[in-house]
């Protein structure tokens, strides 16, 4: 891709665009990894229970899980994982539909609430690591991540990316802005020819 090409494409909506697209996906995947009961396969004899953030489900059929502190605490922060994340997707969504004039402050805090539900998520699945160690150690079952605390690790990753492409667009939209009148004035010389 040539230069000028990279620049007429950061100029338009299209980076904005991709980055909806990608926000989207964000929010869609932690509401997946929020709600699918499939953070931990625990074995009991012949029989697979699966748990998630609020339910455990084994032979078709699924029971509300019994909280312990650090499975609330769990909850809690995917509870307010998922109220930023809906932020960060508004606040582009408001920015590629042209709503507001002054986008910085919708760039920054889209950044900040992708990295804010991105930690919000790292924080809460270590926390569930951590409660499913007290557990398991006094159990005799046998315990297991399952794909959908994996999504959830994989999403929080998503929001990282997400935010940083945010700011990457916002400092070099302002660094293009503060080094455009320096570049117009650094004029090639003019060679002369005999």
């Amino acid at each position: 891709m040539k230069k000028q090409d990279w620049n007429s494409f950061s100029n338009t909506e299209g980076l904005v665009t991709f980055k909806m697209v990608l926000n989207s996906l964000c929010f869609m995947l932690l509401l997946l990894t929020v709600f699918l009961p499939y953070w931990l396969k625990i074995q009991v004899s012949h029989t697979n229970l699966y748990m998630g953030l609020w339910k455990a489900c084994g032979d078709k059929m699924c029971e509300d899980i019994l909280n312990s502190v650090l499975i609330k605490v769990v909850q809690v922060l995917m509870g307010i994982a998922i109220v930023t994340g809906f932020l960060a997707f508004m606040d582009i969504f408001l920015i590629l539909i042209n709503v507001v004039n002054d986008t910085t402050f919708y760039y920054l805090s889209s950044a900040l609430c992708s990295f804010v539900t991105a930690l919000l998520g790292l924080v809460a699945q270590i926390i569930f690591m951590i409660s499913i160690q007290v557990i398991s150690i006094h159990s005799t079952n046998h315990l297991i991540f399952e794909w959908g605390f994996y999504l959830g690790w994989g999403t929080s990753t998503l929001y990282l990316l997400s935010g940083s492409l945010i700011l990457v667009r916002r400092y070099m939209k302002t660094v293009k802005s503060r080094t455009s009148p320096m570049t117009k004035s650094i004029q090639e010389p003019k060679s002369t020819s005999s």
